[in-house]
């Protein structure tokens, strides 16, 4: 509508632009509990931008396209500037969740199955692959290309816990308990360290679902408390969370 701001949800996975033709129908049923067309029928703007890396700094890398993007946004003057969200799965969560260490432009976040400590992530052995979870960070996804004993503060300074004190910005974090790729405890450590800080936060544990959530009605469940989340602090919606959360 001409003249009309909305509250607008950033959804972050890395490059999102070779979908930008897909077309994504309405539904409850979605594994990460988030569907655009959800809530760009519902009011709000939905931003998916893409990331380019810099090697050996893969969240600050993140932090600078998510933010330009916004900010591209903003100019437009079509946003709510008070009113924006953050949102990301998997490596997505990741990046999600060290944005807020770095940036006060989001008035929430929710993070599902993310390393919130590269370090311990790094010395980690997942059950289902027969190695340590090195190659991860060295080379594939996490853009590490060298150890933590090369570059211990690289390490650090691009992970959400060791930032943890910075955060101003309420999140919803979720995983699920037999997840075999993401370790359910770094969001679990990530939830007792913003407990620990007196931030505010609320911790989901699905005990029977892996890294995405499989299992329909669960899907549903986590549908509705990531909508309402987002319609209590985005849309000011103040019952949103009596029953949602």
């Amino acid at each position: 509508v001409p003249g009309k701001k909305y509250p607008m949800i950033v959804l972050i996975y890395e490059k999102q632009s070779s979908a930008i033709h897909n077309y994504i129908y309405p539904t409850e049923y979605q594994s990460m509990g988030f569907t655009p067309s959800n809530y760009f029928t519902d009011g709000y703007l939905v931003l998916l931008p893409d990331i380019i890396y810099k090697l050996g700094e893969p969240g600050l890398s993140a932090l600078d396209c998510v933010e330009s993007a916004v900010l591209a946004v903003k100019k437009m003057g079509i946003v709510e500037e008070n009113h924006i969200g953050i949102i990301g799965h998997s490596y997505g969560g990741y990046e999600a969740t060290f944005i807020i260490t770095k940036s006060k432009t989001f008035a929430t976040a929710v993070c599902g199955s993310g390393i919130m400590n590269l370090i311990g992530s790094y010395f980690t052995h997942e059950s289902t692959i027969a190695r340590s979870n090195a190659w991860r960070f060295e080379a594939q996804q996490f853009r590490m290309p060298f150890s933590p004993f090369e570059d211990w503060k690289a390490y650090e300074r691009n992970a959400a816990l060791p930032n943890a004190g910075t955060i101003v910005t309420p999140i919803l974090t979720w995983a699920g308990k037999k997840d075999p790729t993401v370790s359910w405890t770094q969001s679990a450590e990530f939830h007792l360290a913003l407990r620990r800080l007196g931030k505010r936060n609320v911790f989901i544990v699905y005990p029977n679902e892996p890294h995405n959530i499989n299992t329909p009605e669960l899907q549903k469940d986590l549908s509705t408390k990531t909508k309402n989340w987002f319609d209590f602090y985005l849309k000011g919606k103040t019952d949103a969370l009596v029953n949602g959360i």
